[in-house]
């Protein structure tokens, strides 16, 4: 918290001190034929199990935090996950330009897939050893 306090933007009371050390994350992909699929990468979320989570306050990476909240299945989460995947379909350069790699630069792809990927994070001596975070 000290690394932030200048800001005062900081308290114990917010959801994130309750988050655990493992989680859910969606795992978007697409693809021209439907065999063979790329995945979009994000600028905040896991993708590389050997790297290390960013540290990003006072930002909010605001795409990439919306995903935890579409597992919940809430309606107004998922129509704005509907609405995010139509863009991508469409190769809509606004929605791309918030990734970190778009697998699609040139055309659209005519199919996404999304899937759910489970990460925790490694102890210190699992980390020290396979070098990955997660």
């Amino acid at each position: 918290m000290q690394q932030v306090s200048a800001w005062r933007i900081v308290n114990k009371y917010h959801v994130f001190p309750t988050i655990n050390t493992e989680r859910l994350e969606l795992r978007v992909e697409g693809s021209r034929n439907g065999e063979q699929w790329q995945a979009y990468r994000f600028r905040y979320r896991v993708d590389d199990p050997a790297q290390m989570p960013p540290f990003v306050v006072p930002h909010q990476p605001r795409l990439d935090w919306m995903f935890w909240f579409v597992l919940a299945r809430h309606p107004l989460n998922l129509s704005w996950f509907e609405r995010f995947a139509e863009r991508l379909l469409d190769g809509s350069a606004a929605v791309t330009a918030l990734l970190a790699h778009n697998p699609f630069p040139n055309e659209p792809p005519r199919f996404l897939r999304v899937g759910l990927e489970r990460y925790r994070f490694r102890d210190p001596a699992e980390r020290a050893q396979s070098g990955q975070w997660w």
